[in-house]
């Protein structure tokens, strides 16, 4: 058996990459980055009547991404291909803080973007995809595995409207691979307004029972790592109405 590869999709000629005996039937090729490319196998055989035979090529799926502006995940991948009836399922597996890999998202296509939402209490998050063959011997493939690191980051905005339309009515912040959390508004005279431990949550500006005049006011965040550092960021939000 020769063993030959090309790069997935190219239209390269074929390359030989090993021969082998006709009784092994498994070959692992070792040093190879499939983080950059998908490649094509196929095997070349020539049978008893000197007649040269090739299998079908298989591809392997490439997995790519990026972290967008809102410290989301972008995923997409490619697909499978060399299986008689195709693909039966595409899962993403997703591994969360150094945890075990375990299914996000099943029935996902090939070559559109998949969206993962920030979670901020995340510092690594790692992907891979599962392929299942559909009919066939139900073999599977998995896709190469990309990791996405996050350092503590936080985004505050400098102005809100809370006029009643639903658009930024109340002041949120966004921030990634934050371990623990505090807020405090103050109004410029050093009266704290408002105080949260959740980042999630948004200051609906009422204070005492009646809403918060348009002006400039002070927030103080205090927050950490998980490798418990601590950070303080202060700054002003003005309010608009």
């Amino acid at each position: 058996f020769i063993i030959e590869k090309r790069k997935a999709g190219s239209g390269e000629a074929w390359q030989e990459l090993t021969t082998t005996s006709g009784s092994i039937f498994n070959y692992t090729e070792m040093d190879i980055n499939t983080d950059n490319n998908a490649f094509e196998y196929r095997i070349k055989a020539v049978n008893k009547c000197g007649r040269t035979v090739y299998s079908e090529p298989h591809t392997n799926i490439l997995l790519q991404g990026y972290k967008d502006e809102n410290f989301d995940i972008n995923l997409t991948f490619s697909d499978y291909l060399g299986w008689d009836n195709g693909v039966s399922n595409y899962t993403i597996y997703e591994s969360i803080n150094n945890g075990a890999f375990m299914p996000l998202e099943a029935g996902v296509n090939p070559n559109e973007n998949t969206l993962i939402e920030n979670n901020p209490d995340q510092y690594k998050k790692c992907y891979r995809v599962y392929a299942n063959e559909f009919m066939g011997e139900r073999t599977n493939s998995w896709s190469n595995e990309i990791c996405f690191f996050f350092s503590p980051e936080l985004y505050v905005p400098n102005a809100f409207t809370p006029t009643g339309d639903n658009i930024n009515d109340g002041f949120g912040v966004v921030g990634v691979a934050i371990k623990d959390y505090n807020i405090k508004i103050y109004n410029r005279w050093g009266e704290q307004l408002w105080e949260s431990n959740s980042i999630a949550e948004k200051w609906i500006p009422v204070y005492r029972g009646a809403d918060v005049q348009m002006g400039t006011y002070i927030y103080v965040i205090t927050y950490s790592n998980f490798d418990n550092e601590l950070f303080t960021k202060t700054g002003t939000i003005n309010l608009i109405k």
